[in-house]
């Protein structure tokens, strides 16, 4: 019978013991690269999610699809009306 391997010392299982379920994060390796603009759109859009009750981790999930959807798409990262967005800075 194989031997298992000790638990941490906690006595949680040690990470290699624990199952897949498809963790998120890790997050697309992709996000670290985006501009920070477009990192905050996917963050706040994140946060809006789960506001209306979409659980994490599939808020990050689904926030990602959309904003790299609209990055192909050629919009802008932040709206206009968005509080970081000023008309007047030159």
């Amino acid at each position: 019978m194989p031997s298992r391997a000790a638990p941490g010392a906690d006595g949680a299982p040690r990470p290699d013991e624990m199952p897949d379920v498809g963790r998120w994060p890790p997050r697309p390796s992709e996000i670290a690269s985006w501009p920070i603009p477009w990192r905050e759109r996917w963050g706040r859009r994140s946060n809006d999610l789960e506001e209306i009750g979409v659980p994490f981790p599939e808020s990050e999930r689904r926030a990602y699809r959309e904003v790299k959807a609209a990055m192909e798409q050629g919009e802008p990262a932040l709206p206009a009306s968005h509080p970081r967005v000023s008309s007047d800075t030159p």
